[in-house]
């Protein structure tokens, strides 16, 4: 896993990047982190997720007490990214409750299909725009994020 790393630019804050494999396709995995396929998710937060009703059909909050709220900005909708057919993306906003907020993070998720075993890919995960600290004065939050994923 690759070390917490500060970004330069707009969306100040720190960035992780990790790389995943997972035994699904990277069609699947769009399907399970736009909520298309449910189940996954829901068992990885004991049933812990639900679409906001504060706005849009595009946010979720895990935990009863919005531990985190997550909205998907766009997705390669089940067709590949750049002509490449073995290659999808997802682009999320993501805020945990501990931050303030305006703290949204940016996550982009790049999903690699293996070229031999179909219910395969690779993930390439990058999360930027990761407070410092979080409201309470609790430092290296990137290194908590990390650890989250």
């Amino acid at each position: 896993m690759a070390a917490p790393k500060k970004k330069k630019g707009k969306n100040k804050g720190a960035k992780i990047e990790l790389n995943y494999e997972c035994l699904a396709s990277g069609e699947m995995m769009i399907k399970i982190f736009t909520m298309k396929e449910d189940a996954f998710l829901k068992a990885c937060f004991y049933g812990q997720i639900k679409k906001s009703t504060d706005s849009d059909d595009n946010t979720w909050i895990i935990g009863d007490d919005k531990s985190f709220t997550f909205k998907i900005i766009s997705e390669s909708p089940l067709k590949p990214i750049d002509d490449d057919p073995n290659e999808y993306e997802l682009k999320l906003k993501w805020i945990k409750k501990e931050w303030k907020d305006d703290q949204w993070t940016d996550i982009k998720l790049t999903f690699t299909d293996d070229e031999d075993i179909d219910k395969k890919c690779y993930l390439k995960f990058k999360q930027t725009g990761i407070p410092n600290e979080d409201k309470h004065g609790n430092p290296e939050q990137a290194r908590l994020m990390e650890g989250f994923w």
